[in-house]
């Protein structure tokens, strides 16, 4: 899943509450980075958005001659997303916050290469120039950032590709921008072009990780050439076996919540819909009690006898997976293939026939 830019906001002010309102629109399992810089070289800076905080990645004082603190924290979105998100400073200070928000971030790993003083370089001058990371992975997004200790100073025009520039101008002077990926390897450089000649900066570069692809496969003797007396008989099993994604723990629900499982059970459609197909026989009459998760990767529903199922032309089912059963639940998931259920038609003398042909 390809890693996009949702957006990017920046802040800044003077006091102990540092704070950002966003303005973007934040799905379930984006990743924010929140990128800080404080006038103070010995002061902290804490999360302060209760139950739903940010994990603090780095933070350190400035180095060289750079008497300011910096700090970079993360975090996986969930379904909503508080349009103020707070932190608290140590002591009343100038301060600036850089959020980024991005989709397709690799949730349980966000980081191909961490933010870390190891990645760090200060000088004086007006070209800030950043050191180059060498990224592990295929598609990731390397985040250049430079800061000053001033109040003064703009930045423009960062080279080797990186864009998106997002800066704070007018409190405590900080930018960033960010370069999307499509092969591991060195990163290489980033030049920022800085206001009013010569001063004190310092820069950073990390990169994020790309998200798993997600698959579902489904196996099972109900995704074999079965027809519908296999279903008013029952006894079916549909295997979902997931790759790069999990089932949540049973809960309520076999998978999670009850409502969960229900989801579960809900994603597999008929491409029509007659009166007494799958759709209406099968999939609204089934019990969430048939659903076992048999392992983290794997789901097992065993198809309960649904005596009222009657069908003159074959179904073609589609299982999808929603974001409701999966722990990372990046988006929901097709699984493959299909399977298809043919319809069974009364033969000469009582004998039963598939598709005309009698057996």
């Amino acid at each position: 899943m390809a890693i996009t830019l949702v957006g990017s906001a920046s802040a800044g002010g003077t006091g102990t509450a540092a704070s950002i309102t966003h303005g973007l629109t934040i799905a379930a399992n984006d990743v924010g980075i929140a990128i800080h810089s404080v006038n103070d070289n010995n002061g902290t800076i804490t999360d302060n958005n209760g139950a739903k905080s940010f994990t603090d990645d780095f933070q350190a004082n400035g180095q060289g001659t750079e008497t300011h603190r910096q700090a970079v924290f993360s975090r996986v979105f969930g379904a909503s997303a508080d349009t103020t998100l707070d932190w608290t400073l140590s002591t009343s200070r100038r301060w600036s916050i850089l959020l980024f928000v991005f989709r397709g971030v690799d949730t349980a790993s966000i980081y191909d290469v961490a933010p870390s003083g190891a990645n760090q370089s200060d000088s004086t001058g007006s070209t800030a120039t950043t050191n180059s990371v060498t990224t592990s992975n295929d598609n990731s997004v390397a985040v250049s950032w430079v800061q000053t200790d001033r109040a003064d100073k703009t930045y423009s025009a960062p080279t080797n590709g990186f864009g998106d520039l997002t800066q704070d101008t007018s409190n405590q002077n900080q930018a960033a921008a960010i370069k999307i990926l499509t092969t591991a390897g060195a990163v290489g450089s980033s030049d920022f072009t800085i206001s009013g000649g010569g001063v004190d900066w310092q820069t950073m570069m990390f990169a994020l990780n790309e998200a798993s692809t997600t698959s579902s496969a489904l196996t099972g003797t109900a995704t074999a050439s079965i027809t519908e007396d296999d279903i008013t008989t029952g006894g079916k099993t549909i295997i979902i076996t997931l790759t790069g994604d999990t089932f949540k723990a049973a809960g309520t629900g076999p998978i999670g919540s009850t409502a969960d499982t229900q989801a579960l059970i809900d994603g597999f459609d008929a491409a029509a819909s007659p009166t007494n197909g799958w759709n209406n026989e099968v999939r609204d009459k089934a019990l969430t009690s048939e659903v076992v998760r048999t392992s983290s990767t794997v789901a097992t529903w065993t198809v309960a006898a649904q005596a009222g199922y009657d069908i003159s032309s074959t179904e073609t089912i589609t299982g999808t997976i929603p974001t409701a059963c999966l722990v990372t639940g990046a988006g929901a998931i097709v699984s493959t293939p299909t399977f298809t259920i043919d319809p069974v038609t009364a033969g000469v003398s009582g004998s039963r026939s598939l598709l005309g042909v009698g057996f």
